[in-house]
């Protein structure tokens, strides 16, 4: 009898617990990286983590690539402001996310 309300308790909790999906967007509180047009910036991940997902706001204007514990950025052409999410995975398996604004200048 014991083990059948342990067994209940543990299937409420398991259902009360189920993921639920997360909005990731930048805010104006987000950390700014000033690129310009023609040059290249790296994200270096802290130790332990690597990029598993880029994605950039505004492609026409900066494009990013993970690379193992870096993101690489590259101005394109045209200027203005987008942002990108990086997320990684760390050592034991979760999942951090770091977003930043981005704002490009023509040279």
């Amino acid at each position: 009898m014991r083990r059948l309300a342990i067994l209940s308790v543990l299937a409420v909790t398991a259902a009360c617990a189920a993921p639920q999906p997360t909005i990731v967007q930048t805010t104006t509180a987000t950390d700014m990286v000033h690129l310009t047009q023609g040059f290249a910036t790296q994200i270096e991940l802290p130790d332990g983590e690597r990029a598993d997902n880029v994605a950039v706001g505004n492609d026409q204007i900066v494009r990013a690539t993970a690379a193992g514990q870096v993101v690489n950025l590259a101005a394109l052409a045209g200027s203005g402001e987008t942002n990108v999410i990086v997320r990684a995975v760390g050592e034991d398996g979760r999942a951090h996310v770091h977003m930043y604004r981005l704002s490009v200048t023509a040279r």
